[in-house]
Parts: C-alpha cells; sequence; structure tokens
C-alpha cells in the first residue's frame, strides 16, 4: 500500500497518510493549504480538501492513461500532463493535456500538434497566470 506523508507548518514529525490506492503516484499538487491533488497511473486522480489528511478518487474517471503532472495557475485554472499507453496511441503524440476551469470538477482533452510526426514526449510542464506555458520533453 502506497501512504502519503504530510506535515503541516509548525509540525516537527512526518506522519503517514494512506492513499486508498495501489497505483503508481507521479505528481501532488495543492492549490492552497487545503485542496490538493495526487496523480497517478491507470488516470488515478485523488483529492483532498483538508489538507491532505483524508483523499477521495475521482467520481467519474476521465482517462485511463498515466497522469504525469499536475499543475494550477489558480484555484480553478489547471492542467494534467497525461502520458498514452504505448500500446494505443497510434500516431498521436504520446502527451496530452486535460484542463479544468471549475477547480477540477471537469476535464477537457487538449492535444499538442507538433509539427514532423507529433510523435514527442513531453516531460514537464508549466503555466504561469498571464496564461503563458511552457513545456520540456524528449527530442528537444
Amino acid at each position: 500500500m502506497f501512504c502519503f506523508k504530510a506535515v503541516s507548518s509548525g509540525q516537527e514529525a512526518w506522519t503517514a497518510q494512506k492513499s486508498g490506492t495501489l497505483s503508481w503516484l507521479y505528481d501532488v499538487y495543492f492549490v492552497d493549504e487545503n485542496k490538493g491533488f495526487v496523480a497517478g497511473s491507470g488516470g488515478t486522480f485523488l483529492s483532498t480538501s483538508d489538507g491532505g489528511k483524508s483523499w477521495t478518487a475521482a467520481r467519474e474517471k476521465f482517462t485511463e492513461d498515466t497522469i504525469e503532472r499536475i499543475r494550477f495557475a489558480d484555484e480553478n485554472n489547471g492542467w494534467l500532463l497525461c502520458q498514452r499507453d504505448a500500446y494505443n496511441r497510434g500516431a498521436k503524440s504520446p502527451s496530452y493535456l486535460l484542463r479544468t476551469r471549475d477547480g477540477g470538477a471537469h476535464w477537457e482533452r487538449e492535444e499538442f500538434n507538433f509539427s514532423g510526426g507529433g510523435r514527442e514526449r513531453i516531460a514537464g510542464i508549466f503555466f504561469a497566470k498571464n496564461g503563458l506555458a511552457m513545456a520540456s520533453g524528449e527530442s528537444g
């Protein structure tokens, strides 16, 4: 069983928090001191509204692919960097984004459109509050 380690300000020790999943977990992101998300393999997406004391799986699974990165520009606007299963991606880029405009209640898919074939895997993303986006990946 995977566990989270959570610590609050002024606390000297870490305390284990059970995730409730056997999935590989890749990223954790907190919008504020209470609201946070965890993402992982097989579309695993957990949320907390109590600073990580308890975690709840998304009611509706919006992807079966691996969610590698979580980023939010503010409490409403966020993105998930997803990686397609190598056997099911066809001619599409292995990477795509899921975007929310309502704090994670709903997600919409946004594909990367690369010149030269679209086979680049995106490994990292950053979104600034002014709308600027940056991505880094394989193949330069």
